[in-house]
């Protein structure tokens, strides 16, 4: 048998690789100790790295969105020649279809803050932009923002428990989608809860990008 992997013997690299593929399997919420035995490794050469298993979920977090942020699929959906509606419906989309692939990640963004500490932060930047650029005033635009990127997320934490064969859809608030989100749009989202999670966000965002239009024609 192999001996196992020390302190010093193990990469940052090599636990994040790892741990992003084993996050596709399994979703972000597994023990210290499984991914140092897929590393053939004493845990606390994982320890050596990360302080706990929030951190770690943190790092795994900030790689998912550095998967996104390094493709393609963002530089078509952010087509500069586009409006600013299309290419947040558009950014939308393509995150939820790449977030439902990680099972906890959107439960861990909403409830703990979880965005990394490099590329969720960009890229949640970048969507502020384009909604500020819609030509709402800035406190409307924020509660926009606010209100669909937290929907978004929770979508996709929906969609990712269908995947995984997991229901927690059940017996669920608009309240627990629209924390500050105006009155109308709330509603909005209680009108839609029951729709199988992508429907409900491409509904949802629809209402949302309405809801602004309203506004910038009033």
């Amino acid at each position: 048998m192999k001996e196992k992997r020390r302190r010093g013997q193990l990469s940052r690299e090599e636990i994040l690789t790892e741990g992003v593929a084993l996050a596709r399997e399994v979703g972000l919420d597994f023990p210290m100790r499984t991914i140092a035995d897929r590393l053939n490794a004493w845990p606390n050469a994982v320890y050596s790295y990360f302080d706990d298993k929030k951190d770690l979920q943190n790092a795994l977090i900030d790689e998912v969105f550095a998967e996104f942020l390094e493709g393609d699929v963002l530089a078509r959906a952010m087509d500069a020649s586009l409006p600013w509606d299309a290419r947040l419906r558009n950014v939308s989309l393509e995150l939820y279809d790449h977030l439902i692939q990680y099972y906890n990640a959107g439960y861990l963004i909403v409830n703990y803050g979880m965005m990394g500490e490099k590329h969720g932060p960009k890229l949640f930047r970048t969507l502020l932009i384009v909604v500020l650029s819609s030509g709402l005033p800035p406190r409307r635009a924020l509660e926009l923002y606010h209100a669909a990127i937290t929907f978004l997320i929770q979508m996709a934490e929906l969609g990712s428990a269908g995947l995984k064969g997991r229901s927690n859809s059940e017996g669920v608030s608009y309240k627990d989608y629209s924390s500050g989100a105006p009155y109308e749009l709330a509603k909005v989202i209680d009108e839609v809860i029951r729709q199988p999670a992508r429907a409900r966000l491409i509904t949802g965002i629809d209402a949302f990008l309405i809801a602004a239009h309203q506004a910038l024609d009033a």
